[in-house]
């Protein structure tokens, strides 16, 4: 999960009075309350045949606003779509607005969209939407799309970064509105390297120049699914993947000053943090000082074992039972749910982010777990944060301290009742004093929908595309 930034409440109020983007609060009726307060919708059909594709969310704190960057089968490209609320030109009565934004071939089968809501008194005067997305252009390209508002008029502009070879990129911002993205290269042979830009504007050796694109390793299978997160204006930097040599879960870290033993000039830190064989797939991570574990490094991923398995690790420093550093375990690695089933063709549904109290929460998809035997879509968060006496999963001294339940379980009311296999490709936000969004997958409609949580439960119809 992207790091995302919360804004102070005058920021906030001030977005409603600016016009580049009139309306304020994502809006839906409810088709299911899944859980008390949630609220669910679709978002359209963006893929025609039954073949799901990665999805990224992310919320604008400003307005409330979700954007949803998607691959879109029928045009065979990237597009985005976001809320407007009146002026759009999709959806109803023409509340969203829709752009494409890729335009070649195969552009954005991977993507990840990232907000920079801005900083200070007029927040919304610097907000930046950015995409950073894979094109199948000259063997595997890298591409940076931003949304850009000038005199009132908003549009798409897209940068190319590399050719050949790049893809699974990884966007977040950090405090400066400076855009980072992580990414793999395959090179030849089982040879894969993995990389970090960030833009610099000028100066830099890729992106026209305006980027720096480094080579961070380079080796077998190296550099699956990273996940980035940076702060502190690029001298915290944080990166998780999946060795495909190792069969494990690993992680490089980065702090401006302070040595490490891998990466560029040995400026980087390396530990692998779970090598218990088939683990470490598709890694989502947080980082979040104020949980007071550690340093607030977590990080959720997918494992093979056991029928397919949900795992949790989080630094804890000492009495760890994993990520060997110095032949002490400073991380603790547990299972959080298991017999989740293996994922059709690699579609994979985790995210892990946190609510509005810095609480960690996971959102995952059971292959087998709707009431019919369907795909469904699961939340985990810890028993202490719900304020329950016991949970059902997440053993953690030989007690289970979480609590994993289904957040949608596929039922639609008809007549007739039907069970459609939702959560594939999944992603979540918590914003503003409680509000929240989930983006996901529904296999059975080949469309995108998305969960709300609204405090004040304003809701109107959507339907994007």
């Amino acid at each position: 999960m992207l790091k995302r930034f919360l804004l102070t409440g005058i920021a906030i109020v001030l977005s409603l009075l600016l016009a580049a983007n009139p309306a304020i609060a994502d809006p839906s009726i409810p088709d299911t309350a899944v859980e008390e307060g949630w609220y669910l919708h679709p978002l359209g059909k963006p893929n025609a045949a039954d073949q799901p594709y990665p999805v990224s969310m992310a919320v604008n704190p400003n307005d409330g606003a979700t954007w949803i960057s998607y691959f879109e089968d029928r045009e065979d490209t990237l597009w985005v779509a976001h809320y407007v609320g009146t002026g759009g030109n999709c959806g109803s009565d023409y509340k969203y607005q829709c752009d494409e934004v890729g335009w070649q071939t195969g552009d954005g089968v991977y993507n990840s969209i990232a907000i920079y809501p801005g900083d200070g008194f007029f927040a919304t005067d610097m907000t930046k939407v950015g995409v950073a997305y894979y094109s199948n252009v000259s063997g595997g390209s890298l591409y940076y799309g931003e949304y850009n508002c000038s005199g009132g008029l908003c549009s798409w502009a897209t940068y190319l970064l590399l050719l050949g070879g790049y893809s699974e990129p990884s966007l977040t911002f950090d405090e400066s509105g400076t855009p980072w993205i992580a990414f793999r290269r395959y090179v030849s042979g089982n040879s894969n390297q993995l990389w970090l830009a960030h833009f610099v504007g000028t100066g830099g050796n890729c992106g026209w120049g305006n980027w720096q694109c480094d080579t961070l390793l380079t080796g077998d299978f190296i550099g699956n699914h990273p996940s980035i997160h940076v702060s502190d204006n690029g001298d915290l930097r944080l990166l998780y993947y999946y060795d495909g040599n190792g069969d494990d879960l690993e992680h490089m870290w980065y702090l401006t000053g302070y040595p490490g033993d891998c990466g560029p000039s040995n400026e980087w830190h390396c530990v692998s943090i779970d090598t218990a064989n088939d683990v470490g797939y598709h890694p989502s991570q947080i980082y979040e000082p104020q949980t007071g574990i550690g340093d607030g490094r977590y990080v959720a991923y997918y494992s093979y074992q056991n029928g397919g398995t949900i795992r949790l690790a989080y630094l804890v420093s000492l009495d760890g039972n994993c990520g060997n550093v110095g032949g002490i375990n400073r991380w603790y690695c547990m299972d959080l749910t298991t017999e989740v089933g293996l994922p059709i063709g690699g579609e994979y549904g985790l995210v892990l982010t946190h609510d509005t109290q810095y609480h960690p929460v996971v959102l995952y998809y059971d292959t087998n777990g709707g009431p019919s035997g369907n795909g469904s879509l699961m939340i985990a968060r810890r028993i202490a944060d719900l304020d329950i006496p016991t949970g059902n999963c997440g053993m953690d001294d030989g007690s289970y301290q979480w609590q994993c339940e289904t957040f949608d379980d596929g039922m639609r009311v008809g007549p007739p009742i039907v069970y459609q296999s939702v959560g594939r490709y999944a992603d979540m936000e918590y914003f503003g004093w409680g509000d929240a969004r989930a983006v996901y997958y529904n296999a059975s409609l080949q469309q995108i929908s998305i969960m709300m949580l609204d405090l004040n439960k304003v809701f109107l119809p959507a339907i994007v595309r």
